[in-house]
């Protein structure tokens, strides 16, 4: 009984908290005979624990376990380890046999492992995925949303968990948008293209993967390009790549293209045309022709400074392309060679942004324009004109930067939409004030865009304090109003929502407070700090 003393010596030394001379009396005890009993082992592994040797302290209260597997001891000394190490799981199951062990009158004992197995339960709770625990089905679901939102999400999802990742690697629809730039490009279209077995929908190379040499477009020729719907080149021809590894070098889903080019100095004709199916299409500095042969079927059109044609090709090229809801022009066109003896109707076009091309529209009607917007151009009176005879009547936004413009004509489209919400006139000149005094007329009857909610009047020199002020106590009555005998009611104006009148120096500072308390949005900064130093 030799080990006695010494384990004796061990428990006096550890209630002084001397847990270096308690270690030496124990390590005495069990060179002494005390290697079958439980209790050395397990007092040496509190020991451990108390100076931070976790791992050999687990050593210890395993050796306790199978020593004295029927008593709580060592599988309660387990659970406290493995709670130190993070292992819920583990711990769960040590704490659960020691309780099952534990006698029933030990109600102090009891009282703390029901304690401990709290303890458990909350910190497994703090680092538990609750996502993991849905079905497999609903966990794609969200993912879907979160990359369709940001292709890269597919990246930052599989590092969430390991089941997660599980479930990210084995969707093929969360990989099907390849994005390609001058970072590994090599390793991300193995990748991709794996993970999505080939089935990518969404292709984009970018004009930065130039400069990597290592790429090449036989990277890419493991996808299945039937099923491709929107393509995104940068100064990529990939005509040879698609007669190649395509049927017939066809792409049958393919739904948008968007080509931007700086550096291709060749034509885009030979590859435009052989999509005929084609929904959208952006061509961005891209060198083209506008054939013929160009698809008929466009909901959407995009030019942007594309080398200058005759006005015949666009004309001929919206006239193919009835169906139309978009269309943004914003390139220089040459005059007609051919004046045009028709008229051509976009019966669906809602929204139409254009720079330049007045002497366009005096061909063209929009029945439904929803959204105008123009930009940059010398005069615009054609255009308006052209709207305002056509009957225009549907407009929900009008924006106009940059522009000249007749204030009676364009007072006389304002007129004419009385379901507008947004007004944006930029660096505009004597225009804005003038726009201004007839939204706030004296009378509410009559008032011009009852339904206008956000305006922006932004370096329009001639924006003055009086009428904005007015135009803003003019909406603040009730939206409707009833007679006394209920019979009819008077449609009042909406109240303005969204003021912008930034490098307006016209405005009085002293009413900006009062301004902010009437309107939800309101921003009227007279400079940038750059003009200020420059000023300076």
């Amino acid at each position: 009984m030799e080990w006695k003393s010494d384990f004796k010596k061990a428990i006096e030394s550890f209630k002084y908290s001397k847990y270096d001379e308690a270690l030496i009396s124990l390590n005495r005890a069990l060179e002494h005979g005390g290697r079958e009993h439980y209790v050395v082992f397990d007092s040496r592994s509190a020991v451990y624990s108390k100076i931070g040797e976790l791992r050999l302290a687990l050593l210890d209260a395993k050796k306790v376990i199978s020593l004295a597997p029927t008593r709580w001891q060592g599988f309660s000394r387990a659970a406290h380890l493995f709670l130190q190490f993070n292992r819920f799981v583990e711990a769960q199951k040590m704490a659960d046999a020691a309780l099952k062990r534990l006698p029933a009158d030990d109600l102090k004992n009891r009282a703390s492992l029901l304690a401990l197995i709290g303890e458990i339960k909350t910190a497994r709770s703090r680092v538990t995925c609750h996502l993991a625990t849905l079905p497999n089905e609903l966990i794609s679901e969200i993912f879907h949303y979160l990359v369709d939102f940001n292709p890269i999400n597919v990246l930052l999802i599989s590092k969430i968990s390991g089941h997660l990742r599980n479930v990210a690697l084995n969707t093929p629809s969360l990989w099907r948008t390849l994005v390609l730039t001058k970072k590994s490009p090599v390793r991300k279209s193995a990748w991709w293209i794996e993970r999505s077995r080939g089935r990518i929908r969404e292709l984009s190379l970018r004009r930065s993967l130039l400069e990597e040499n290592r790429w090449t477009l036989e990277n890419i020729k493991g996808i299945l390009w039937d099923h491709l719907r929107i393509l995104r080149l940068e100064d990529f021809d990939l005509t040879q790549v698609l007669e190649k590894h395509a049927q017939v070098g066809q792409l049958p889903s393919l739904e948008e293209l968007e080509l931007r080019d700086k550096l291709l100095d060749t034509s885009r004709d030979r590859f435009i045309i052989r999509f005929s199916h084609l929904r959208r299409l952006k061509l961005e500095g891209s060198i083209t022709s506008l054939p013929d042969k160009f698809p008929s079927t466009l909901r959407y059109l995009s030019l942007q400074r594309i080398p200058e044609r005759c006005l015949d090709r666009i004309f001929s090229l919206l006239a193919s392309n009835p169906h139309l809801e978009a269309l943004c022009l914003d390139t220089t066109f040459a005059e007609f060679w051919k004046t045009p003896t028709t008229v051509i109707s976009l019966p669906y076009l809602t929204t139409l942004e254009i720079c330049c091309l007045p002497q366009l529209f005096r061909f063209l009607t929009f029945p439904t324009l929803a959204v105008l917007r123009i930009k940059k151009n010398a005069n615009i009176d054609m255009i308006i004109q052209s709207l305002v005879e056509n009957g225009t009547g549907l407009l929900t936004e009008i924006s106009v930067i940059s522009c000249a413009v007749s204030n009676a004509l364009f007072l006389q489209l304002l007129s004419m939409n009385p379901l507008l919400q947004s007004l944006v006139l930029n660096h505009l000149a004597y225009t804005a004030n003038p726009v201004l005094e007839a939204l706030a007329p004296p009378s509410q009857a009559g008032a011009l865009c009852p339904a206008l909610t956000h305006v922006d009047f932004s370096n329009c020199p001639d924006v003055q304090t009086g009428p904005l002020a007015r135009l803003v106590k003019s909406r603040l009555a009730i939206e409707k109003e009833t007679t006394p005998e209920g019979e009819s009611s008077v449609r009042r104006p909406a109240p303005i929502d969204v003021i912008k009148v930034d490098g307006c120096p016209r405005i009085d500072a002293e009413f900006i407070p009062w301004f902010r308390q009437r309107v939800q949005t309101f921003s009227c900064i007279y400079m940038t700090k750059k003009a200020a130093s420059w000023k300076r």
